[in-house]
């Protein structure tokens, strides 16, 4: 079946969402905008972070789901698709990138502790949004 734009739309649209992702993604919107440029950098750092092979023990999120999808539907990792091939490599890139702005900018133990505490909250979000999505898995 083919899907036409009007579709894609519609399934896309935020109402469509589940409510535990729907506000989680609004509560990441909320940080990165009511903190200081510094903590919501690290909101999005700590993002990129838990997908960094280099960092999580068995892999980030795409690396996982690109081993899965080798070993059950393509039979290798040469025969991912080149974007997916692309995405693990970069996941590195992305978690290291903003390393020499935190190196320059948090000097002392206030700006250090407010960082530390806006990873918290992004990992707490991170938290709440995989259980919603978990919780839907279970039912359906």
């Amino acid at each position: 079946a083919h899907l036409t734009d009007d579709d894609m739309a519609a399934a896309s649209a935020e109402a469509t969402l589940l409510p535990g992702a729907r506000a989680a993604f609004w509560a990441w919107v909320h940080l990165c905008s009511t903190r200081s440029w510094i903590e919501s950098l690290m909101i999005n750092h700590a993002t990129e972070r838990k997908n960094n092979n280099e960092i999580v023990e068995g892999g980030g999120f795409t690396h996982r789901m690109a081993m899965k999808k080798a070993r059950e539907i393509v039979g290798s990792v040469e025969k991912l698709d080149p974007n997916t091939q692309l995405h693990m490599t970069a996941d590195i890139g992305h978690s290291d990138m903003f390393d020499p702005v935190f190196e320059k900018y948090v000097r002392d133990s206030d700006t250090g502790a407010t960082v530390i505490r806006a990873a918290q909250d992004c990992l707490a979000l991170d938290r709440a949004y995989r259980g919603t999505l978990g919780s839907a898995m279970l039912e359906s």
